[in-house]
């Protein structure tokens, strides 16, 4: 092999190392910039940030030589078994564990276990129709109607339960519109609008406008 040939084979070499050279030092630039983004010169949140140090809650509360959990004396607030339950069900054995004999109808329980679950009534509307009769004098031959209550003024509208719901939900638990909107919805499959909502708690201010006159 002449010097020349060498002279090329060695150019050739040192080209490729300096193309790989540069690729190293380029992506060792990136890695770098990626490690010092924070969420000053980044999109990155603060909690990100290598340099932030957690904040470690301490209880201004002094130390107590009492043990955790309820304390003796203390008086608990477990269920106890109601002595009016509004429902009562019957769960009698049909046939004998032992000789498999039926029971009769008739036959009364020596014993009565009880166990009681508390749970609120299904979630549901009730639909309450008023309808006005008209009646024709037989003495007269005049037509006389029943009056519909006070309160009901339209062929359909919402009842006092749901308005007095809706204010509470606005005024006392402070739930924005559509929030208490979406709630109506889900637990009672009910469809109010934002601005029906509003003209519910504008009614109820007007009728405590005396009220509030007069504290």
């Amino acid at each position: 092999m002449d010097y020349q040939q060498e002279n090329e084979q060695l150019k050739q070499k040192i080209q490729e190392l300096e193309a790989a050279l540069q690729t190293a030092q380029q992506q060792i630039a990136e890695l770098t910039a990626l490690l010092n983004q924070n969420s000053r010169n980044s999109h990155w949140p603060s909690s990100r940030d290598k340099s932030r140090k957690k904040k470690r809650t301490k209880s201004l509360r002094p130390k107590s030589d009492r043990q955790p959990g309820g304390q003796k004396g203390h008086a608990g607030h477990t269920l106890k078994l109601s002595d009016k339950p509004d429902v009562v069900t019957i769960h009698r054995p049909e046939t004998c564990d032992y000789c498999q004999q039926p029971f009769q109808e008739e036959q009364h329980a020596v014993a009565i276990d009880k166990r009681q679950v508390h749970d609120l009534p299904p979630l549901q509307i009730v639909v309450v129709e008023h309808q006005a009769e008209t009646l024709c004098c037989l003495h007269c031959q005049q037509l006389s109607q029943g009056a519909f209550p006070n309160d009901v003024v339209a062929p359909v509208q919402y009842g006092p339960g749901i308005q007095q719901l809706a204010v509470y939900l606005k005024s006392e638990q402070f739930i924005p519109y559509d929030r208490s909107r979406q709630f109506l919805a889900d637990l009672f499959g009910l469809n109010l609008s934002p601005g029906t909502l509003q003209n519910i708690i504008k009614r109820a201010a007007q009728r405590l406008e005396p009220i509030v006159g007069q504290i």
